[in-house]
């Protein structure tokens, strides 16, 4: 269209091989228009996919088990009745308790994962009272050693859940502020190092929140150092 790159200082554009493909793309254009160019992908994808990539070395499937868990709950009135019922039980005030995780949307998983967290006890007794052979099994992986009674305190399985919750709401902390009105460009290093110092050093401390640390106290300790391996994996992954 004519348009000059003289004083173009920057050139915004989704992930698309039209815009950056190596071989022929416009910011290859770009460059041989303008030399001495910078690329700097989108951050929020990439803590996005800091997230995917860290959570697939998990011996668990949380994501799974969060769309199970919606699809279980919300496909049925019937179902939602049983489960009213439950939280009855437990004196909780029903309320729409599992919202819908989009696996291509940022943040999505945390809120989710944090809603079935603070809902957690009529969710565990619904879905045990189905039994094993009608409950999801990933789901039943979570709670089917509880089949005979509620723990005291956290299994192993429902650590993993907190663990993941704990780092998935570290890493969307950062991608709001990134989409904050006010946020500027030259803003962008100093959350980016802030981020990986916080990653760091609940890596060096094998940190995976307070919850998760005080139920760690009640397992042997065996079990607790695989655990904190497991958190070592992510981290590192993260990083």
């Amino acid at each position: 269209m004519g348009l000059t790159t003289q004083n173009q200082v920057s050139y915004t554009g989704d992930n698309a091989n039209v815009n950056y493909g190596v071989v022929c793309s416009i910011f290859q254009k770009l460059s041989i228009l303008k030399g001495g160019l910078i690329k700097s992908n989108c951050l929020c994808h990439v803590i996005h996919n800091a997230a995917i990539f860290c959570l697939k070395l998990l011996p668990c499937d949380i994501e799974n088990f969060v769309l199970k868990i919606h699809h279980e709950v919300l496909v049925s009135a019937k179902r939602v009745e049983t489960l009213k019922a439950c939280f009855e039980f437990f004196e909780s005030k029903y309320r729409t308790v599992v919202l819908k995780h989009v696996q291509t949307r940022w943040t999505t998983l945390a809120k989710a994962l944090d809603r079935i967290i603070l809902e957690w006890e009529p969710l565990k007794q619904y879905f045990l009272d189905l039994g094993e052979e009608d409950c999801p099994p990933a789901i039943w992986s979570f709670i089917g050693d509880q089949q005979d009674g509620f723990s005291e305190y956290l299994t192993i399985p429902e650590c993993y859940i907190h663990l993941v919750s704990h780092v998935l709401n570290l890493l969307s902390k950062y991608i709001k502020k990134f989409e904050e009105n006010d946020f500027c460009a030259i803003d962008l290093h100093v959350e980016m190092t802030c981020l990986r110092d916080d990653l760091q050093s609940r890596l060096e401390k094998k940190f995976c929140g307070i919850v998760v640390s005080n139920a760690l106290k009640n397992h042997e300790r065996n079990i607790v150092k695989k655990f904190e391996k497991e958190v070592v994996k992510i981290y590192t992954q993260a990083l």
